[in-house]
């Protein structure tokens, strides 16, 4: 198992193994610190779609979205908006520069796995 640091305390978890001759990376959970707050890749897609989401102004203001074990909401922090997730007891506020960076980060990783889950 490797873990890839995408920003801040955020990392995801590959399983890393030979297939064929050839070593191949499995995606099995995204982490806020030491917290699973996702463990399938459709959730980490959702993720990031709300991420995205979020970015381009597609979400609701004063919606709450669930998915796993996060909730997310846009919220106003110093007269700026902010998407807020909650996981657990852990609360973070995200401004949508710092959004991109990580579904871009994200995108890169996934785009060079393996996904167990669809085969």
């Amino acid at each position: 198992m490797i873990t890839i640091k995408i920003y801040k305390n955020i990392e995801i978890r590959l399983l890393r193994r030979a297939d064929n001759n050839k070593i191949v990376y499995v995606p099995r959970s995204l982490y806020f610190g030491s917290i699973v707050v996702l463990n399938k890749v459709q959730e980490i897609d959702l993720f990031i779609e709300l991420l995205n989401s979020f970015v381009t102004n597609r979400l609701q203001v004063n919606k709450f979205y669930e998915l796993a074990n996060l909730r997310l909401q846009i919220k106003s922090k110093y007269g700026q908006k902010y998407l807020y997730i909650e996981s657990e007891n852990n609360k973070y506020y995200f401004e949508k520069y710092e959004c991109s960076f990580i579904t871009r980060v994200l995108n890169k990783i996934l785009n060079k796995c393996t996904f167990e889950e669809f085969l």
